[in-house]
């Protein structure tokens, strides 16, 4: 059952993979869009870092809208289902993703929180497969990250 993914959630994991492309952590380069990168790479240039944070803020919104739809899709006999699709913040301040990166535990539960709410109650995935194979490839990166760092 899809329920709405809070705004400040997509933030966090959106300042969460800047932090990580500003530090010493990685995540970022799970969602990264290879295809923009090519195409930016065809003029000689190489992405920049405003360049990476746009794509990172580009797939989290569409992690985000996805959701949205399937919550719409899934309760749309409710009255308050009658909504207009929003975007998440592109800005640099903190929403919780530096606490994130220091606890990847949590960073994993919140992943797997947004993927199973990308789901309607009928089994529709409203994210098409590649922004849903970055998706897994940072749960995955993520879950590597609590194998190899014991947490308190």
């Amino acid at each position: 059952m899809s329920v709405m993914i809070l705004k400040d959630e997509i933030e966090a994991v959106h300042d969460a993979l800047c932090y990580s492309l500003m530090g010493s952590q990685r995540y970022h380069y799970a969602v990264f869009d290879r295809a923009a990168a090519a195409e930016i790479a065809v003029f000689g240039n190489k992405p920049t870092v405003d360049d990476q944070k746009n794509m990172i803020w580009s797939w989290c919104n569409r992690v985000y809208i996805a959701n949205q739809i399937a919550y719409i899709l899934t309760y749309a006999h409710h009255a308050d289902c009658k909504r207009i699709i929003t975007y998440i913040a592109d800005s640099d301040r903190c929403n919780g993703g530096g606490a994130l990166l220091q606890k990847p535990r949590n960073f994993y539960n919140r992943l797997q929180s947004i993927r199973y709410n990308l789901y309607s109650n009928g089994g529709q995935c409203m994210l098409n497969g590649e922004d849903m194979a970055r998706l897994d490839n940072l749960i995955a990166a993520v879950a590597a990250e609590i194998i190899s760092v014991k947490e308190d």
